[in-house]
């Protein structure tokens, strides 16, 4: 994937394609391919002190400077009120990512790269510089550091380092900071030169209606002297680097190469989706009885930049981040980990941010658990772990059919009844003050399905595992009779929800299609069939779903502006990749899976490989605009749009498993 010199030439255009290099604790490095910082999470080093949540910015970025026959170079690329300051942008021959960000910067007969790498398992980055050619030059780094969450910004004297140098290494402390930041580049020289960078200017915040100017100090900066060949190797870590700059950064290189050679034994598609999906795998942490943090087990990140662990994400992304990628073992982690977190029948929604607690409000995610836990038994046929999770099982199982917290509970029909006045407890839960802006309490149609899949599933599970099935595939039996209830003759499709406030919700989204594409489908035939054409008709596009038809009044084709008006759209039109996964497997249920299904699914998926090339490189966005072109939006690396793309694509064209 490479960006040559003529990419350079419209700045703005360029700075929106980013990459991101995660850490496997829920950190990471993340920029544009120029180098030019247009959100606040742009950063060389993200630590979560809690992995992967308490996240905070460390190492902004690195301002670097090439002294060269006989005149300077700046490399960085800067906005700052009314002005781009340093334009090094001039200088960039090319960007690629191979499979490391690496800048090519040509200036006359000097060639200089630029690479950047995050080991895994530590709060740390490296970057090299290699002089390719032309030489001698004299290389300038100056780091700009931070201390603060990284949702929010930094002003001119709200934090202070003490600094420490020694050599080519300066060690910062600051008070709040568990272990001194350490900056180092072998064969330096480190010069003590106190500066704060002020008014920096983020593009992406400003156009999001957030706060937009941020200042960074610099301790100092490294000189370097360079001859052709030579590199030189600027490491920037949490308590130091462990291991050697130049090993860190090779070892990433062949571990990122190898995942991408794996996943492209099943074509160009699972090439490149195979190294995203495993970004999302991270550790995570609790804070024992003495306050330190220990570890707790495997989760999934909803996505980067800015999301954490949240419990529906996880679960509906976990077939594709683990178990057609062959991570068995984490994925038993990651269902023992949310396993420990039920809590009356209820998986977390979402983990505190800070690392205390979890809330609870979500009437799905309990459901896709247990999806996730009869996949995994799919793919790894380990009954003994399925015999460890039966009391969660059990559990969410008892606790859906006799009620439970906000509003959940079976009714007379078999039908899942959800929510009070004020709640939103299905993924589409965008809520603004007290606007509810999609209304779903009552009885929403993806939820009966998932409880149907869940019983059905449990039922499976009990037969393979020799349990006592408590009922569960006579409940089944109700929940399918009361499911003809969300039939709408006059559309040709299903109800969004019925017996709510407002009576029966006849809006066209795509929450009906979980009904033909779970494992065990609660509709089939002649219904099947119209809900898949209905759902072809008015809400594919290249990059998903839209959540609303166009034709209703309420559909928000651009997902812009504020930050209401983003909520506003977020469900009321905004296209969703990881619904994806759900219309193919219903392609394959509606048409049967045969050479003619494996062709509807390429054409599916054909536009994506564009899509590869722009904004998070090589993953799949969150979200798209419902109106053309669908410019991609949301998080720029996604865990469930990556995750049922690629298990999607293995399982319908490739039979996975098996």
């Amino acid at each position: 994937m490479r960006f040559d010199l003529t990419h350079f030439r419209d700045l703005d255009w360029a700075n929106q394609h980013e990459w991101v290099l995660p850490n496997g604790l829920g950190g990471y490095a993340f920029s544009t391919i120029t180098g030019a910082h247009t959100r606040r999470y742009h950063a060389l080093l993200l630590a979560p002190l809690l992995p992967p949540v308490d996240r905070v910015l460390l190492v902004a970025k690195t301002e670097d400077e090439l002294e060269a026959q006989g005149r300077c170079y700046p490399l960085s690329v800067n906005y700052y009120p009314g002005a781009v300051y340093p334009d090094g942008y001039r200088w960039l021959e090319s960007f690629a990512l191979a499979p490391l960000p690496t800048y090519r910067y040509r200036l006359g007969r000097v060639r200089l790269e630029r690479v950047v790498a995050v080991p895994q398992g530590q709060h740390a980055c490296v970057v090299a510089y290699r002089l390719q050619s032309g030489g001698p030059v004299l290389l300038r780094v100056r780091p700009l550091v931070n201390f603060r969450d990284y949702h929010s910004q930094t002003r001119r004297g709200e934090v202070e380092f003490a600094q420490t140098p020694g050599g080519g290494r300066v060690t910062l402390t600051t008070p709040g900071l568990p272990k001194p930041l350490v900056l180092e580049m072998a064969g330096a020289a480190y010069h003590r030169a106190p500066q704060w960078f002020e008014c920096m200017e983020y593009p992406r915040e400003r156009e999001r209606g957030l706060a937009y100017q941020e200042d960074h100090f610099s301790p100092g900066f490294f000189e370097h002297s360079l001859q052709p060949g030579e590199t030189a190797y600027l490491a920037c870590a949490l308590g130091g680097l462990i291991g050697r700059a130049e090993s860190v950064l090779a070892a990433e290189q062949e571990r990122l190469a190898a995942l991408a050679k794996a996943g492209g034994r099943w074509g160009w598609l699972p090439g490149r989706l195979l190294p995203a999906a495993d970004s999302f795998l991270v550790r995570r942490d609790e804070r024992g009885r003495d306050g330190r943090p220990r570890p707790a087990g495997m989760t999934i990140i909803a996505g980067y930049p800015w999301f954490a662990d949240w419990g529906r994400d996880t679960m509906i992304a976990l077939p594709g981040v683990c178990l057609v990628t062959g991570r068995l073992a984490a994925a038993r982690e990651v269902l023992l980990t949310f396993g420990r977190h039920l809590r009356r029948g209820l998986v977390p929604n979402r983990f505190s941010e800070v690392g205390a607690g979890a809330d609870y409000n979500t009437v799905d995610a309990s459901l896709w658990f247990i999806y996730a836990i009869w996949q995994y038994f799919r793919y790894s046929r380990d009954l003994a772990t399925v015999q460890a999770l039966q009391p969660a099982i059990a559990e969410v199982l008892e606790a859906y059919r006799e009620g439970t917290d906000y509003g959940i509970g079976m009714d007379r029909d078999g039908l899942i009844q959800a929510g009070e006045p004020g709640l939103q407890l299905t993924w589409m839960d965008a809520k603004v003050g007290d606007w509810v802006v999609t209304p779903r309490q009552g009885k929403a149609v993806e939820i009966s399905a998932l409880w149907y899949n869940a019983l059905c599933a449990a039922a499976d599970l009990a037969s393979a595992a020799g349990w006592e099935a408590s009922g569960w595939e006579e409940t089944a039996r109700q929940v399918r009779h009361g499911f003809a209830r969300f039939w709408h003759p006059e559309a040709g499709c299903l109800y969004d929800v019925i017996d709510g406030p407002q009576g029966a919700d006849g809006s066209v989204r795509p929450n009906q299609l979980l009904a033909v594409s779970l494992p065990f489908p609660v509709l089939e035939g002649e219904r099947a069939s119209g809900v898949l054409r209905v759902v072809q008709e008015k809400l594919l596009t290249p990059f998903g779903l839209r959540t609303l038809a166009p034709d209703d009044p309420r559909y928000v084709g651009r997902y812009e502006g504020d930050q209401r008006a983003r909520d506003g759209a977020y469900h009321q039109g905004t296209v969703w990749a990881w619904l994806l996964g759900p219309y193919l497997d219903a392609l394959a249920r509606v048409h049967g899976r045969s050479a003619a299904t494996s062709r509807r699914v390429r054409a599916a998926l054909v536009e994506l490989r564009s899509h590869l090339h722009e904004a998070g490189l090589g993953s799949i966005s969150e979200i798209f605009d419902g109106d053309p072109p669908h410019r991609p939006r949301g998080c720029v690396s996604q865990a469930w749009s990556v995750a049922e793309v690629l298990r999607a694509y293995l399982e319908v064209v490739h039979g996975m498993p098996g």
